[in-house]
């Protein structure tokens, strides 16, 4: 477990703005669903029989490459940054997207941090704090500093106003919620 918890935490792809939560679970590593086992020195395979993929740390688990049969990408650890709605006023209103049964909001949530709450009124509504990884770059958490795979960018229009967020996770990618 000691050496399993170097490889732990958040890691951005600066490219497709996706993160990749590494957290450690029974002796493996733990990403996007699936469970690695050590296959070299800085190497973890999957031993999803299905999805075949491999984690190549460097030496000082600052970066990992995932390797997958059709696609390769690099993330770089990043540290989350918690954020106060009054920190980012421009950011606070309703978003939604044509087909999507309810808006998100993104509004001051428990103690004034910057939350991203979606879903329907009630107990199947669902508020999540929003940490800061970078300029105009997100990722949700349970509590401020815990980090998840889901993250949105901000979308801004010629005049550098926000007109979007783009909601990316585990099984998202690329999700557009223009501004109401």
């Amino acid at each position: 477990p000691t050496e399993l918890a170097r490889h732990e935490g958040l890691f951005l792809d600066a490219v497709s703005r996706r993160v990749l939560v590494v957290e450690q679970d029974a002796g493996f590593l733990h990403v996007d669903g699936s469970h690695f086992m050590r296959s070299g020195q800085t190497a973890f395979t999957s031993s999803h029989p299905f999805f075949p993929r491999q984690l190549i740390f460097n030496d000082d688990a600052t970066t990992v490459v995932s390797v997958e049969p059709a696609h390769t990408a690099e993330y770089r650890r990043v540290r989350v940054l918690p954020v106060l709605a009054r920190e980012v006023p421009e950011l606070l209103g309703r978003y939604h997207q044509r087909g999507l049964p309810w808006p998100v909001t993104l509004t001051a949530g428990d103690n004034g941090h910057f939350s991203f709450v979606a879903g329907p009124d009630g107990p199947a509504r669902c508020a999540l704090p929003a940490g800061r990884i970078g300029p105009d770059l997100y990722v949700l958490g349970e509590h401020a500093g815990e980090h998840s795979p889901t993250s949105f960018g901000v979308l801004r229009a010629l005049n550098g106003g926000v007109r979007a967020i783009q909601v990316d996770g585990y099984r998202l990618l690329g999700l557009t919620l223009e501004r109401l």
